[in-house]
């Protein structure tokens, strides 16, 4: 059957949508440190579906009607998913400046705490008594 030969590409394209609003999720949030391994993941996905269509390409004339069901079920998610993505877009450009400082700090912070204890010491809390004069 033609439309259980789709599910996988419908599966992604719903991994790819979640992905789009956890990202959407971030930057509302102004966590930009996750945003890289996002971008990876969905890079990742537009591969696989890329993959999958040349395949299925030459599938496509087999039964039809099942195929316009879901195709228009894919369809909705990738339209949704593009919508959200665009958005995204949008807002990263304005807080551009913001999101490089963040990343870079972050990445500081991480290098400079790894020279300093070594890269599988954890972090701790100190606490400071200030005596009063």
């Amino acid at each position: 059957m033609t439309k259980n030969k789709l599910e996988p590409k419908k599966k992604l394209l719903k991994e790819f949508l979640e992905l789009t609003i956890e990202q959407s999720q971030l930057i509302e949030a102004k966590e930009y440190e996750h945003l890289f391994n996002i971008f990876n993941e969905k890079q990742t996905i537009i591969e696989q579906v890329n993959l999958f269509d040349a395949d299925f390409d030459a599938d496509l004339n087999k039964e039809e009607t099942e195929l316009e069901e879901v195709t228009k079920e894919i369809q909705n998610i990738l339209s949704e998913a593009i919508e959200l993505d665009n958005k995204n877009k949008i807002i990263m450009q304005q807080n551009k400046e913001e999101i490089a400082a963040k990343i870079k700090s972050t990445g500081t912070r991480r290098k400079t705490h790894s020279l300093y204890r070594g890269k599988h010491a954890s972090i701790e809390g100190v606490l400071l008594d200030k005596k009063s004069k």
